[in-house]
């Protein structure tokens, strides 16, 4: 250094160092790290770039856009690359390709500060999240196999289906109050449908529902706190340094899990569940006295955590309850009204899905339908799949970091650590899987081609391959099967009972964030009841 006190007199000569130093390394990112791949100039210099644009919810058409102009694999931050092709996916989400969540991840999680130990069970962890962000692949992977059974696809029937029933019943009473008023309300509300999700998870969960549907409100504010938690997320993914200096600390997060409810009473039944197992006073399923109806989640959860402790320490059972009740309330609820949304825009659609329900439940008299009745209707099924297609529910990207022995993605080799996203709403919109103006809604093109003849197979199969609306191989979403269940019965209930008029027929919402955009852009209808109801 002593060139520069030729030139900077003390005691600039430290700074103009420190200035030449991140000078350096900034062109050695630039041209050394992952200098031949192709993409804007600014995001090889800074993930300030991608920030902003993941900021102000405008990053979704211009990733689209990026790889229209520069092909499959962009460059979208110094250490950063975004994929755009399906045929890369198992490159990096298959179970032995070794990659791992990045520290993107982390923004969903929320610091839990010495004052607020009773949350975590007094175990000393320092953050509340869920499944989602772990990025350990074996502990995940130990935590699967603990707990493999909880969501198989056969048991749905015999466990959930009455909780199900129970719920969509109150919801469809709470329509009838509002059926005929002629007064708007948001589609996204449906009156009470974030409260229908709320009680059937809580109810799941715990044995019991909140009340939240009777009462009219959510009664522990987990909705409130799940879109904050996504919306938190989605705007500092980009940056997981920066995000964690501000926001993973005794002053910013204790203040926040100290206001939450769900935080508090959400942990508190979770630990005194626990220590009544521990203590042997808690009454079995069955027994004289019982209170619950039959075994939940959160007995499940516990029998798993006796038997594979290691899996599961008491730390993680909050955390697994959050996966289910907190991860999945607005998610469900998003796409159900995203759904009914296209319906309303696609008056085709909408009427060729209720000749497949009148056809397939005219011999039944079941309400709510029954789950045996419908999970095999393809037209609903294509409906659903098509909504997914074009919400991309979370509206981010899936980040991945490469092992450490590097990996080669689409022919090109990725050093170690480079972190590799893929975005939903990019790859969704591949039209070389899913067809021609792939921003339509077409639920046809999952039961024909372009010619009309029947898709096949292997179509059908590369199609359900490249759609990561519930992410993908090992880390694919535990609650998937549960949630295809509970759509396949509460889309038929309510659409044979009730009509829907949109009170702005031009409305046109482009879901670039996800289900973000379902809360943030009120869809406001008026509805009818059927005469028969």
């Amino acid at each position: 250094m002593p060139f520069l006190l030729h030139i900077f007199p003390p005691p600039y000569t430290i700074y103009a160092f420190i200035a030449i130093l991140t000078l350096l390394i900034t062109l050695t990112r630039r041209y050394l790290h992952l200098r031949h791949m192709p993409g804007p100039f600014l995001a090889s210099l800074t993930d300030l770039w991608r920030f902003r644009l993941q900021y102000n919810g405008s990053i979704q058409p211009i990733l689209y856009n990026l790889h229209k102009t520069y092909g499959p694999i962009v460059r979208i931050g110094p250490s950063t690359v975004s994929i755009s092709s399906p045929e890369y996916i198992t490159s990096v989400f298959g179970a032995r390709a070794g990659f791992t969540k990045s520290d993107s991840y982390g923004g969903m999680r929320t610091f839990v500060p010495t004052s607020h130990q009773s949350l975590v069970g007094g175990t000393g962890s320092s953050s509340i999240g869920s499944i989602i962000d772990i990025q350990d692949e074996k502990k995940v992977k130990a935590i699967k196999r603990a707990i493999g059974t909880v969501f198989l696809s056969n048991n749905l029937e015999k466990d959930y289906e009455e909780d199900v029933d129970s719920t969509i019943t109150k919801l469809v009473a709470s329509l009838i109050c509002r059926a005929g008023t002629g007064k708007p309300f948001n589609l996204y509300h449906m009156v009470t449908l974030q409260h229908f999700q709320l009680d059937f998870l809580l109810r799941i969960a715990f044995g019991e529902d909140a009340g939240c549907l009777e009462r009219g409100e959510d009664v522990l504010g987990l909705t409130g706190l799940t879109y904050r938690r996504l919306q938190h997320w989605y705007k500092w993914q980009a940056v997981p340094g920066l995000e964690r200096f501000i926001f993973q600390n005794w002053l910013w997060s204790g203040r926040m899990v100290g206001k939450s409810r769900w935080a508090r009473e959400g942990a508190a039944r979770v630990e005194a569940r626990r220590l009544q197992k521990e203590t042997g006073k808690e009454k079995g399923s069955g027994e004289e006295g019982s209170t619950r109806r039959r075994e939940d989640l959160l007995d499940k959860y516990l029998a798993a955590s006796e038997i594979h402790q290691q899996a599961i320490p008491p730390r993680l059972l909050f955390n697994l309850v959050n996966s289910t009740t907190a991860a999945g309330t607005d998610t469900t609820v998003g796409t159900v009204t995203v759904l009914f949304y296209f319906l309303l825009r696609n008056p085709k659609v909408r009427g060729r899905l209720l000749t497949e329900l009148e056809s397939a439940l005219e011999a039944s008299s079941s309400f709510p339908v029954k789950y045996s009745a419908v999970k095999g209707l393809p037209y609903l099924d294509a409906v659903i799949k098509e909504t997914l297609r074009l919400l991309a529910v979370l509206g981010t990207t899936l980040d991945r970091t490469v092992p450490s022995q590097g990996a080669v993605v689409g022919g090109v080799h990725l050093p170690a650590g480079t972190v590799v996203g893929c975005s939903p709403y990019v790859v969704h919109r591949h039209e070389a899987t899913f067809g021609e103006k792939v921003d339509e809604f077409r639920p046809e093109r999952w039961l024909v081609d372009r010619d009309g003849i029947n898709l096949s197979e292997e179509k059908r199969i590369a199609m359900e391959h490249a759609t990561l609306s519930w992410s993908h191989g090992s880390r694919t979403c535990l609650g998937r099967n549960l949630a295809g269940m509970e759509m396949k019965k509460l889309i038929p209930s309510i659409l044979m009972n009730f009509t829907f008029e949109l009170c702005d027929q031009a409305l046109d919402i482009k879901f670039g964030r996800g289900i973000l955009e379902s809360e943030e852009n009120p869809i406001m209808v008026t509805v009818n009841k059927k005469d028969w109801l």
